[in-house]
């Protein structure tokens, strides 16, 4: 498997295939493009229970176009994180906020720079006086630190929506 280590690029909505594509073409294409984060790739399966799921909206006539193709990305990289819920609702989130295109460019944007941090800092930490299993561990606790700030924002943006509708 390819490292992150080196600098990498997200397609932008705008670099993503102007075509609609057949499922199996999706297939290819979201595969070369996730074998960078160890996600395993996706299958036809996959993407019928996403549509069934709500996640992405159905393919117009067999076909899918740059929308399904951005969130499609979106879901594969973030499902070795997050739920499926939790995706939902961010997703949802962001659709309330900006169009499909921005927010998806947005996520590559962010991606990128967490990934470029990330690498770089560890690269920079790799001296002496932490061992690998240190770093590792600090890896480790900060992802979990993460997801649960993630998920106590989710909480209250949905509490703030809903208060809203009351």
């Amino acid at each position: 498997m390819p490292t992150l280590e080196k600098e990498i690029h997200l397609p932008r909505y705008n670099e993503l295939p102007d075509i609609e594509l057949y499922a199996d073409q999706v297939i290819t294409y979201l595969n070369n493009h996730l074998v960078l984060f160890n996600t395993g790739g996706i299958t036809r399966t996959m993407i019928n229970n996403y549509v069934k799921q709500g996640i992405v909206s159905s393919p117009i006539k067999k076909k899918y176009n740059r929308n399904h193709l951005a969130y499609l990305l979106v879901v594969c990289i973030l499902k070795n994180v997050f739920s499926i819920s939790e995706i939902c609702e961010m997703i949802h989130y962001q659709k309330s906020t900006y169009p499909t295109a921005k927010s998806y460019d947005m996520f590559c944007e962010e991606m990128e720079l967490a990934i470029s941090k990330v690498f770089h800092v560890e690269m920079m930490d790799m001296g002496e006086s932490q061992t690998y299993e240190v770093r590792l561990l600090k890896l480790v606790v900060t992802a979990v630190a993460n997801k649960l700030y993630m998920q106590q924002v989710i909480e209250e943006r949905v509490a703030h929506l809903n208060s809203l509708k009351d």
